[in-house]
């Protein structure tokens, strides 16, 4: 039996033996683990333990003691072992506070910070959204929000100057619009209110982000189990109905169709939107990208509606025909919008989008990733941090 005191932490050993696989492979890279949920991990060990006995099952005895290939997947596999080890304790050891922004892939341009951010409330399904906010603001929101009563009185009474007249009443452009001198004012106050990192320079809960990929993998299967339910049709049409086979054939081919223009949409909403408000805040200041926003966010949104209609709808008509029911399939009744994978209710905002337009590797796969520094929640003296109240 091993002596446990002996034993490395999780973070150690995984640091060794990434050394070991970058001297059998220079250049090799682990971030994209880094950066995956316990769960992901999980799964990736699994792949890899079922690559490495098929090799022994294919192979003759000892042949595997030679191959470099089967000691780099083996050192990869232990070394995930390590890494999920310490991402699983961490998880168990995490706990969300409702009502709190959490962030993901955060940047800084200038004054601007932009990423995502999810709000977190019990009951209810966190979604990633793109935001874009100056970086005082920010600031100032997290200081007033997790700070003393004199910290409300010092940011917005006595610094802010964004609403001229008496302040009878809270409001948030006196914040959001307060002059360039003042928003400097803001940030340096806060900077001395503040120890320990801001929220959005900690890398997202696991717990949280393993919820939004579970929702993200259920509104997946619905899109799946809708093809399937297609294909199903289509194999249970006889010879003697080819008439009906060459209907339905065409509508399927209309609804892949569909479903990859509210893929694309997405995408776009997601991603190029995102990148594209980015750049025009940077070269062209925030009218630019507020009408950016407001003119081509609004239209995808309704272009996304529309399509989600057509696709529920293509859905009914083809159950219908099938029970041969000619009163049935209301394009007009669109039930559900929640079954389509899209994720939101009609007009909602683009940050909906985004997240269905990043299916694959939204939170997980991009940033967060670079050493196992940035696995780690981080250490430091946090008796001085500001906490939030009970």
């Amino acid at each position: 039996m091993p002596l446990e005191f002996l034993a490395l932490p999780p973070t150690r050993a995984f640091h060794k033996i990434e050394e070991d696989l970058k001297t059998l492979e220079p250049g090799l890279s682990l971030a994209p683990y880094k950066a995956m949920t316990p769960k992901k991990l999980h799964e990736a060990i699994r792949k890899l333990k079922e690559r490495r006995e098929a090799r022994l099952m294919e192979q003759t005895y000892g042949v595997w003691l030679k191959s470099p290939e089967f000691a780099k997947t083996r050192l990869l596999e232990e070394a995930l072992v390590f890494l999920y080890e310490h991402k699983a304790q961490r998880q168990r050891n995490e706990r969300l506070v409702p009502g709190y922004a959490y962030y993901s892939r955060v940047k800084q341009f200038g004054s601007k910070l932009t990423g995502y951010k999810a709000i977190y409330v019990e009951g209810r399904e966190p979604r990633w959204q793109p935001f874009t906010e100056n970086v005082a603001i920010a600031k100032a929101k997290t200081v007033m929000s997790f700070g003393e009563a004199e910290d409300f009185a010092r940011i917005y009474v006595e610094l802010a100057d964004g609403t001229n007249g008496p302040l009878d009443e809270v409001r948030v452009d006196h914040l959001t619009e307060a002059s360039l001198p003042a928003l400097a004012d803001i940030e340096e106050y806060c900077d001395q209110r503040w120890a320990g990192p801001w929220p959005w320079e900690l890398p997202a809960p696991y717990k949280l982000r393993t919820i939004i990929e579970d929702n993200r993998e259920m509104r997946k299967n619905a899109i799946t189990e809708m093809q399937a339910q297609f294909r199903a049709l289509i194999r249970r049409l006889d010879e003697d109905e080819m008439d009906k086979y060459e209907v339905i054939t065409q509508m399927s081919d209309i609804s892949d169709k569909v479903e990859r223009m509210i893929q694309e949409i997405g995408r776009i909403m997601g991603e190029g939107l995102m990148a594209l408000k980015t750049n025009a805040t940077v070269s062209m200041g925030d009218e630019a990208s507020h009408m950016i926003d407001q003119n081509l966010g609004n239209s995808l949104n309704r272009a996304a509606e529309v399509l989600t209609d057509l696709l529920t709808g293509l859905k009914r008509t083809t159950e219908a025909l099938e029970k041969g029911d000619m009163s049935g399939g209301d394009m007009g009744d669109t039930g559900d919008m929640g079954d389509t994978g899209m994720g939101g209710e009609p007009g909602g905002d683009q940050g909906d989008m985004g997240d269905m337009g990043d299916m694959g590797d939204m939170g997980d796969m991009g940033g967060d990733a670079g050493s196992l520094a940035d696995v780690e929640l981080g250490g430091g003296d946090d008796t001085e941090r500001l906490k939030k109240k009970a």
